[in-house]
């Protein structure tokens, strides 16, 4: 974790120093929004861990014997790691805090002799040498009677510019000692954090080969059949319906299905299937016991048995598809859930998806711990590519790649979790993050303006309101989605 840019982290790593462009260049007030955040998740993890010891200390009345004492037993070892998670946050706030002041003024400090030597007719370079600026040379050299007096009053300005030298550089290097420190209490406050609780992940496979490839192609046929009454045959249509195929073919499923909800939407020919995927990098995460995750990297060609819960909008065939895979415990122990979602479409064919998958296996008594989020996939104009922009829960990892007619594969987003690590889900659930390079006002597409004939609003009522969208459904009846025209009068 570091308080400079890449740019500036790159250019400490290369020279030792900083430049006036990278000091100057700092913005102490993100690092103190970044100890905000932290601080605010402490909280609301801390209430969470509460709540939860307070429900499973609860069992006591009701379920004894050893099985209700392993429960129990697990359980504190989920609260320590999680204790150690809210520490983390909350010294990470800390050292946030007392970090942007202190950067904030060795900024202040650099811009100051650096204001001060160009005010008394100096340049200053990038490395904080200052030198006679070149209209202070015609200065001189106009107003004084001939080269020997310009030279002697060149060289007094010449000893001042050496000075003013000295003062920046010390600035420079107080900057740089400052942004270490400030880092390093950082990495500090978070160093205790179980090993392999990193985003940063290397050296895992690839999503696994399908099993029984002939037989998994003809129950997907069949899937794809019941929905559309006929059979796949474009590249397109394969994966579709590989996603509606609901059987488990891998053995850690033990022969149990995946969930799957459907939506059918307007058709936007030449824009293909958006595959997204959201995937547990690690082979295990925590919970009551441990889950196991798909232990894989991000992956073009993601087979939607090997992630959490994948999403598809098949633009050509008009439908989607909402698909929830079992949860396995590290004992074997296999259920599963069914996703929900709300699906609206705009009148350019944008699609927005309001989705909720919860883990049958979480210990979470309040139901908050799901993995959800708000996503709206707006095609490409004039059969450019697919966008995707919205919110979702820091964890797990999510995909998003969009598959032409012509069998090309395009990704659209790779969004890691915020915080990878056995630990995942303990330290991200409960938290949401913008996909990078969302933009708002695609949501604009789907909302109205409240109207209020008899004059204005009372207190608390809200400006805007979302537009009616269309929950899915089951695959036996798929519900049409109600597209949103100009007479429902969208902000966009």
């Amino acid at each position: 974790m570091s308080t400079l840019s890449t740019a500036e982290q790159q250019g400490t790593a290369a020279t030792g120093a900083l430049t006036t462009t990278q000091v100057l260049a700092w913005e102490p007030n993100t690092v103190t929004a970044q100890g905000v955040e932290w601080s605010a998740q402490a909280g609301k993890l801390a209430a969470f861990d509460d709540a939860q010891y307070r429900a499973v200390d609860a069992t006591r009345d009701y379920w004894q014997g050893s099985a209700g004492t392993a429960m129990r037993t697990e359980h504190e070892q989920i609260r320590a790691s999680t204790n150690v998670f809210i520490s983390a946050l909350q010294n990470g706030a800390a050292a946030a805090e007392s970090g942007a002041a202190t950067l904030d003024a060795a900024r202040a400090a650099v811009a100051a002799s650096i204001r001060t030597a160009q005010t008394n007719g100096y340049e200053v370079a990038e490395d904080g040498t200052v030198v006679i600026s070149a209209s202070t040379h015609q200065t001189l050299l106009s107003q004084l009677p001939d080269a020997s007096s310009y030279s002697i009053a060149a060289g007094a300005l010449q000893v001042d510019a050496d000075a003013s030298t000295a003062v920046v550089k010390r600035a420079l290097e107080h900057a740089r000692s400052a942004a270490e420190s400030v880092a390093s209490a950082i990495e500090k406050a978070f160093a205790e954090l179980p090993e392999g609780d990193s985003p940063i992940l290397t050296d895992l496979p690839i999503s696994p080969a399908p099993v029984n490839d002939a037989a998994r192609r003809a129950a997907a046929a069949a899937a794809f059949r019941k929905v559309f009454g006929r059979d796949p045959s474009s590249n397109v249509d394969w994966e579709t319906a590989l996603v509606l195929n609901p059987e488990s073919t891998d053995p850690k499923y033990k022969g149990t299905d995946a969930e799957i909800k459907v939506v059918r939407i307007e058709p936007v020919p030449g824009q293909g299937v958006v595959r997204t995927s959201q995937w547990i990098e690690q082979e295990k995460v925590f919970n009551l016991p441990k889950d196991l995750g798909d232990n894989r990297t991000n992956d073009p060609n993601f087979d939607p048995e090997h992630a959490r819960v994948t999403t598809y909008v098949d633009y050509e065939n008009g439908i989607v598809v909402m698909r929830q895979n079992p949860s396995v415990s590290e004992n074997g122990e296999v259920d599963v859930e069914a996703p929900e979602a709300q699906v609206w479409q705009a009148a350019d064919g944008s699609v927005r998806i309001d989705y909720d998958a919860a883990n049958p296996h979480s210990p979470d008594p309040s139901g908050v711990w799901t993995v959800n989020g708000d996503l709206v996939f707006v095609p490409g104009q004039n059969g450019g590519d697919v966008t995707v922009h919205g919110s979702r829960t820091d964890f797990p990892s999510l995909e998003v790649y969009q598959e032409r007619q012509d069998g090309s594969v395009k990704e659209v987003a790779v969004d890691p979790a915020v915080t990878g690590g056995e630990h995942g889900p303990i330290a991200n659930l409960p938290f949401h993050h913008e996909i990078p390079g969302t933009d708002d006002k695609v949501f604009d597409k789907f909302k109205a303006l409240q109207q209020f004939p008899e004059g204005d609003p009372g207190p608390g009522y809200p400006g805007t309101y979302d537009l009616p969208g269309t929950k899915a459904g089951s695959v036996d009846n798929p519900p049409v989605v109600r597209k949103i025209t100009p007479s429902d009068l969208p902000l966009a």
